[in-house]
Order: structure tokens, then C-alpha cells, then sequence
């Protein structure tokens, strides 16, 4: 997480020195492609003295059928979130523009939630392994209670962090005022992350990978057709929208699935 986090923010700072540079999208892409590429290197170093890299045929085969669902979840999340950027992208320069950078400072939520995920998937699997119904019931109860705090703090955060960053990272004043008008939309989403995230990482660490992938095949369906009809209508904010709505999809089915499962009260 830490070197995510780091990765990011060069990844800000190496994208606004392209804009003001004139480079242009091409230079934000070199920036990004980059960054991408210290930070595999980073990740390979950190792990290279805990990890043997060997192929295995039979751990291999089972490794695939234990990851095929996950593998078709992030091609559909991925997939999805190309064909937003083709939609976004015809909207204008200064629209597109104010998305990006508020795409860009949404990621640090977003990964820092994703970290908190991994948590959760890691503790519900070792519990559910265990089959304890009393330590089952406490790691619910301390989930529950770390992202209620996080879904107040998080969009605190994020909305402390566009007021003070926008005017420094935006200098065309129209983009500016895209940008603020898009605030209440991101802090909104930025409050449904953690519980969203929550609900994913339990369904992960129950091994339900299947039906995850069927909620991400859905839901990322639902996102570009909502996202192409509200941007046509309401520009730029529209997809902002269509990102609120998506989550609160994904907590419904994944909450039901729960419910009806083993971790259920």
C-alpha cells in the first residue's frame, strides 16, 4: 500500500509538470506508463527475498481455477472503465480535464480502501477456515465498526483535500469551476468506497469469486449505459452519478448474498 500511495502521488505531481510543460496528453501517458513501471520494479524487490518465482504445472492448474472468476471480475471492471474514458472523453477538454484530476485524488481513497480489503478478505478467510462461530462474529463486528469510521473520515478527507488542491492543480478557470461543481458528487461516492469495498472483500474471503464476477459483469453493464445516458444529459457530472449508483447496486446484491450465507446474524 505504502508504495501504491507513493506511486500515486508521483504520478500527480509527473502529470501536472506535463500539462504546465505543454506536453500534453502524451506526456501525461509517458508520466503514467513511468510511474507504472518504478513501481513493478519496486513491487518485484520488495518481494523477491520472500517469493520464489518458479512455475509449477499443478499449482498452475489449480491457481486458474481458483482465479478464473477474479481474472473475468477485473477484465470487466477494467473494460469498463475504457469505454467511461472513450464516453468522458467527448465531452470537452475542460470537462474531461476536471474528471481526471479528481479521478486522480479519488485513487487515494480508493487504494487506501482496497488495502483495508485485503484485511478484511485475509481475516474473514482465516475465520471462516477455522469454522468459530464467536471469533466469526467479532471480526463482523470490528468490520462494522472500522468502516463506519472510515465513511465518515474518508470523505472528510477528500473534500479538505479538493479545496485546498483544486485551485493548485487546475489553472484554466473554467476546468476550475467544473471541478467544484463535481465536489458534492465525489464526497458522496467517496462514502459509499469503504462500504463497498467491505462487501467485496467479504464475498472474496468466502471465495464467492463467481458470483463476483457476475455482479461485476452487471453492474459494469449498468455503468456505461447510465453513464453514456446522464452524460448526454448532464455532462460531466452524470458519470460521477452513475459511479454513486454503481456501488449502491453492488452493496445491495453483495449484501444480500451475505445475508443468506454463513456469516449471516
Amino acid at each position: 500500500m505504502n508504495a501504491r500511495i507513493i506511486s500515486l502521488i508521483l504520478n500527480i505531481v509527473l502529470d501536472n509538470l506535463a500539462i504546465r510543460l505543454n506536453y500534453g496528453v502524451s506526456g501525461v501517458a509517458w508520466a503514467t506508463v513511468i510511474i507504472e513501471t518504478i513501481y513493478m520494479i519496486r513491487l518485484v524487490n520488495l518481494s523477491k527475498d520472500t517469493v520464489i518465482y518458479k512455475i509449477d504445472k499443478e499449482c498452475l492448474k489449480d491457481l486458474l481455477k481458483l482465479a478464473k472468476h477474479g481474472i473475468v471480475d477485473r477484465i470487466f471492471d477494467r473494460g469498463g472503465k475504457l469505454v467511461l474514458d472513450i464516453i468522458l472523453s467527448r465531452l470537452g477538454t475542460y470537462e474531461y480535464a476536471a474528471h481526471v484530476i479528481l479521478n486522480q485524488i479519488e485513487n487515494f481513497a480508493n487504494d487506501f480502501c482496497y488495502g483495508f480489503g485485503i484485511g478484511i478478505t485475509t481475516n474473514i478467510g482465516i475465520k471462516l477456515g477455522k469454522n468459530n462461530k464467536k471469533e466469526i462474529e467479532d471480526i463482523k463486528n470490528v468490520i462494522n465498526k472500522i468502516t463506519r469510521i472510515l465513511t465518515i473520515i474518508i470523505p472528510i478527507i477528500i473534500f479538505m483535500v479538493l479545496l485546498i488542491s483544486l485551485p493548485m492543480l487546475l489553472k484554466e478557470q473554467e476546468t476550475l469551476m467544473i471541478a467544484y461543481k463535481l465536489i458534492p458528487l465525489v464526497v458522496i461516492y467517496s462514502a459509499l468506497m469503504p462500504i463497498k469495498y467491505k462487501y467485496t472483500s467479504i464475498i472474496t474471503g468466502m471465495k464467492e469469486l463467481k458470483y463476483n464476477a457476475q455482479v461485476s459483469i452487471s453492474t459494469n453493464t449498468i455503468k456505461i449505459l447510465l453513464s453514456y445516458i446522464l452524460c448526454k444529459y448532464i455532462g460531466i457530472s452524470g458519470a460521477w452519478l452513475t459511479f454513486s449508483i454503481s456501488c449502491i447496486i453492488i452493496i445491495i446484491a453483495l449484501k444480500r448474498k451475505i445475508k443468506n450465507s454463513s456469516l449471516s446474524s
